[in-house]
């Protein structure tokens, strides 16, 4: 398995515009597994990181996000105790 198969993404900041009486929070901004290696528990493995390191650094509100036909990582995120809260349409230009 190369690192390019597998990824996750995290940071850390305080007051959320969408939440601002948030203190601090963690956002995971990325988990892909490659199709072959989905079912496997690896994404829920590569969650598991960023959540313990984020709670060392006593964060306790962590945000996630991903498409509302993505019933796969609905799932995972519900299994490893996330709750969805909101909605957020995203917008598109290409240019020529």
């Amino acid at each position: 398995m190369q690192e390019s198969e597998l990824s996750h993404y995290f940071f850390v900041d305080s007051h959320p515009w969408f939440e601002p009486k948030v203190e601090s929070y963690g956002h995971v901004l990325e988990v892909h597994a490659k199709e072959e290696y989905q079912g496997l528990g690896i994404a829920t493995r590569m969650l598991e990181y960023p959540i313990e390191d984020l709670k060392k650094r006593n964060v306790n509100v962590i945000y996630i996000d991903t498409r509302g036909d993505n019933a796969k990582a609905i799932r995972l995120y519900e299994k490893m105790g996330f709750r969805e809260f909101g909605r957020t349409i995203h917008f598109k230009k290409i240019s020529g």
